[in-house]
């Protein structure tokens, strides 16, 4: 399966948070992954741009395993 993914976007989170986080969004062939911009940040050095694809990974599991549609329905019943 393809992930149908529109573009990633960085997040300018540092002005609110430090709080590092990533997270996918859209419907159908409009799909996004964001990652904060403190999340860059934390991931630098030798080892940051695997840990990075990583969380990516990481996000595209949720649509592989369709994690927000299992809670979509979870929580209309």
């Amino acid at each position: 399966m393809k992930f149908p993914l529109k573009e990633i976007k960085v997040m300018d989170a540092s002005k609110r948070t430090s709080h590092s986080n990533a997270y996918y969004y859209g419907f159908g062939n409009n799909k996004r992954i964001v990652l904060y911009d403190t999340l860059l940040r934390q991931h630098k050095g030798p080892k940051g741009e695997e840990e990075i694809l990583a969380i990516v990974r990481h996000e595209l599991g949720h649509w592989h395993f369709m994690h927000p549609l299992i809670s979509i329905t979870i929580s209309t019943i």
